[in-house]
Parts: structure tokens; C-alpha cells; sequence
């Protein structure tokens, strides 16, 4: 088992002992399915663990307990309904194992959770008191570290207006309360896959970001 503090990227074929895979199939990852990597001068390939863990956790494989869990990429549902966040939470661990989840009650902690650090995927009430979550999307793409996350919505108010206000500040999509079990997924799961898009999800989300 690794150091928990070794922060050092990993060799290609690191990843591939460390997924029991070839090096190959490392290298069509990176070349042809997205995973991050980058080039030393010498032109060898290296990879971050968060990277690897967070493409493994995507691609519904399973993440190796030698990543680290803190290099679990993580889910972060936000709403100041307990009934609505344990709901999510226990409707998508089973669908998505690969990832870890967080909660938080207000759109202040869950700034500062994010500043902490930025989940793969924040899904967000906007109806909240105190920070709002229109407020929370404006701040998180205002800033460098964070303005990449990808944000999925819930609310239980939406128009023509809502959805002008949901352009303007970069959300990915959206999904209607009440919500059912397999629109919540569906929209999660072409949330993770999809950083940017347009049109509309299965199961009844809307995807916004970069839409016409």
C-alpha cells in the first residue's frame, strides 16, 4: 500500500499494475478515451492518481484501493432538505460506486467545501436560504480551481425564465422536482460523461451549459 502523502504522478505502467491492465490499454485510454495525462520532457507519459481515479469512476470501473480514497472523485449533493439529500445520496451510491458523496445544508458550506476541493459533480437545490444556489454557480465560475465543475440543479420551479437565469451562469443541466429514481440517474450519469452540451437529458433533465 502507497504512502497516503505520495503526491508523485504515476508511469503508465504503474496504472496498468495498478488496474490490472496492459500498457497498452493505458495508452488508448489517454489517447482515445480522455484520460488526463501529461509529457515529461523525455516524452514519457505521467499521470495524477485523482485523474486515474476520477476516469475509472466514469467509466463504472472499479478504482483501486492503492489510488487512495482520498482521491476518490466525489459527488457533492447540496440542499437544506435532509429528506432530499439522504434520498439522493442512497438512490445513487449503488449506481455509481466508483465515486465517493458528501452533503451539505447551505450553499455557504458548500462553498467552502468545493474551495476545499472540487468535486467531479455538485448537484444543487436552488431554493435555499441564506446563499442561494444561483448564487453558489456564480461564484464557482468565477473562479480558476473551480469553474470546470460540472453542476446539475433540482428545483421545482422552471420556465422560460428560470432557464435564461440557468444559462447565464454556466449550469450543465437540470432535473425537475419532484424528480424519479431513473431521471435522477439519467442525469447524473450524462452529467459525469458530458462536461458541456445542450438539449435535453434522458429521464427528463435538461442539459444547459453552452446551449442554445
Amino acid at each position: 500500500m502507497r504512502d497516503d502523502n505520495d503526491t508523485r504522478p504515476l508511469t503508465v505502467g504503474e496504472v496498468a499494475r495498478l488496474c490490472g491492465v496492459s500498457r497498452v490499454s493505458v495508452l488508448n485510454w489517454i489517447q482515445e478515451r480522455g484520460l488526463q495525462a501529461f509529457t515529461t520532457p523525455g516524452g514519457h507519459h505521467r499521470l495524477q492518481r485523482r485523474d486515474v481515479a476520477e476516469f475509472l469512476a466514469r467509466q463504472s470501473m472499479p478504482v483501486p484501493a492503492d489510488l487512495g480514497p482520498e482521491t476518490r472523485p466525489t459527488i457533492l449533493v447540496v440542499d437544506d432538505e435532509h429528506a432530499i439529500r439522504d434520498f439522493v445520496v442512497v438512490a445513487l451510491e449503488p449506481v455509481f460506486p466508483g465515486y465517493g458523496f458528501e452533503t451539505c445544508a447551505s450553499g455557504y458550506d458548500a462553498l467552502l467545501r468545493i474551495g476545499a476541493r472540487p468535486p467531479a459533480l455538485l448537484i444543487l437545490d436552488l431554493a435555499m436560504p441564506g446563499v442561494d444556489g444561483f448564487e453558489v454557480c456564480r461564484r464557482i465560475r468565477s473562479l480558476a480551481d473551480t469553474r470546470d465543475v460540472r453542476i446539475l440543479v433540482m428545483t421545482g420551479v422552471y420556465g422560460q425564465a428560470e432557464e435564461k437565469s440557468m444559462r447565464a451562469i454556466g449550469i450543465d443541466g437540470w432535473i425537475p422536482k419532484p424528480f424519479k429514481l431513473e431521471g435522477l440517474t439519467a442525469a447524473v450519469t450524462a452529467a459525469l460523461r458530458s462536461g458541456t452540451g445542450s438539449g435535453a437529458t434522458p429521464g427528463g433533465a435538461h442539459r444547459l451549459r453552452n446551449g442554445k
